[in-house]
């Protein structure tokens, strides 16, 4: 996934003009359809990229619009598998794991924890365990009590970037690492 709305023109023929410009409004609609929207996406992607020496987003499908949506994803979270790597850098994706948590009524809602799950706790701030995995044909999510829900997309490639700064022989790291 590129994030530049600007695409170059190899020559000014009419054709060529009608599929530079529709790679541009596609690329603007990724953006103005993205969560965060606009600015907010790119200014998370530059700060984690530059903060954090990594940053991570992946294409989901907006079921409301039907059309695909970018999401900002917190890179601590991420667990990239590398398919093909240049250097220390990933190039291409074989996989992307994600690990965070989510409020126990919102897994009851997507169907990742039934009422009886939390026993004796009823803490209304309970937090959940969810495991994401995500592969060129199947996205899949599991709770800590086990369920889970998955999906076939057969997209042929990992919907999902993982970016991190150039630094030799090392993994991406924060221009302020010597500050912290």
């Amino acid at each position: 996934v590129e994030f530049s709305s600007h695409f170059p023109q190899p020559d000014a023929s009419d054709s060529e003009l009608k599929r530079t410009g529709l790679l541009e409004r596609i690329g603007h609609s990724y953006l103005r359809t993205a969560y965060p929207t606009g600015k907010e996406f790119l200014f998370s992607m530059a700060w984690w990229l530059v903060g954090g020496g990594r940053a991570c987003a992946v294409v989901v499908p907006d079921h409301k619009n039907k059309t695909p949506r970018i999401e900002y994803r917190d890179p601590r979270t991420a667990y990239p598998g590398a398919k093909r790597r240049v250097g220390n850098r990933i190039t291409e994706l074989k996989d992307m794991i994600f690990k965070y948590e989510i409020s126990f009524s919102e897994a009851e809602k997507r169907g990742l924890a039934l009422p009886g799950d939390s026993g004796e706790r009823k803490d209304p701030n309970r937090k959940v365990d969810v495991i994401e995995y995500i592969d060129e044909n199947r996205w899949m999510v599991v709770s800590e009590y086990g369920h889970s829900k998955s999906a076939n997309h057969d997209l042929g490639v990992v919907p999902a970037t993982y970016m991190q700064t150039f630094s030799p022989n090392k993994d991406g790291i924060s221009q302020f690492s010597d500050q912290i």
